[in-house]
């Protein structure tokens, strides 16, 4: 791979990234909508189409839609990132912060 491929592969990963979060900012915009509305948290991204959102919002780094993730106390909607692996909504590989982001993730704590 030449230098100016190589920056182009930098470049596109960049701007996945990006539209990763605007996407999953988005996401959690519908999911709290949705919460004020219900009194809940959907069980699903799929509970937010088509009232919430117009479309399951997909993921620039896999085929198909972003993950959403319930916890105790809130949730996580994620992206399986640049590796393209499922890691669970895991944002650093052995809590090591050093260590590169496997996948991109928000968690909204309640």
């Amino acid at each position: 791979m030449n230098h100016c491929s190589s920056f182009m592969l930098l470049g596109f990963e960049y701007d996945a990234k990006h539209l990763t979060r605007i996407r999953i900012l988005l996401t959690a915009l519908a999911v709290e909508h949705y919460r004020s509305a219900n009194g809940r948290l959907p069980d699903a991204l799929a509970d937010l189409v088509p009232g919430f959102m117009p479309a399951l919002p997909q993921d620039p780094f896999a085929k198909g839609s972003l993950h959403y993730k319930r916890l105790d106390k809130g949730y996580a909607i994620y992206s399986v990132g640049p590796n393209g692996k499922d890691d669970g909504g895991r944002d650093n590989p052995d809590d090591d912060p050093s260590a590169s982001p496997d996948d991109i993730v928000v968690t909204i704590r309640r």
